[in-house]
């Protein structure tokens, strides 16, 4: 994994927020089995993936390592994760009060502006998987789209391809940032 060149914090900001509108505006009599842009995965499935990052980000900011044992929705309504959201927004909006530069996971030490960084590509992409699921997804903001695309570059790796993420989607170089950092996942925005 190849360094970050962003203002993780920030982007971890933009995407709680972005996250958190997405994943409330769904509502909580969406079905949970509905299927989404993700293979297999269905809307229960997705909330409860989302649930369990915005966990492991909260565990790093706040407890100061990562375990990498899931973390189960107590409560899987959309406005129960939405709030969950809210509060990792909160957090990351005051880092200096929590947590160190360093964060552990599993033997290696991972710098917590990565982890934010890495955390909001997790959080925005998958904010806007569910709500494709159910409606027409916003676009995710131009500048969290930049920062993410940023991060996605760094981060995915050719063995990530096919388990992970899809392959590419081929898209115009003129196509809007939300739609080609969807794409570079494997998504079709």
């Amino acid at each position: 994994m190849r360094t970050v060149a962003v203002d993780g914090l920030g982007a971890l900001v933009d995407a709680t927020t972005f996250a958190a509108l997405a994943v409330g505006s769904l509502g909580d009599e969406v079905n949970l089995e509905q299927a989404t842009p993700c293979g297999e995965w269905n809307i229960g499935m997705l909330l409860e993936h989302l649930g369990d990052s915005v966990a492991a980000i909260e565990e790093g900011f706040c407890i100061g390592k990562v375990g990498l044992a899931a973390v189960p929705l107590v409560d899987p309504r959309p406005s129960t994760l939405a709030l969950r959201i809210e509060r990792l927004h909160l957090i990351a909006r005051h880092p200096d009060n929590v947590g160190r530069e360093t964060v552990p996971i599993e033997g290696a030490a991972i710098v917590r502006d990565h982890l934010s960084a890495v955390g909001a590509l997790e959080i925005a992409v998958h904010a806007w998987d569910v709500t494709t699921a159910k409606v027409q997804a916003p676009d995710i903001p131009p500048p969290l789209a930049t920062a993410l695309m940023t991060t996605a570059i760094a981060v995915v790796a050719r063995d990530d391809r096919g388990i992970r993420f899809g392959p590419p989607v081929p898209m115009s170089r003129e196509s809007r940032v939300s739609d080609r950092l969807l794409a570079f996942l494997g998504r079709q925005p």
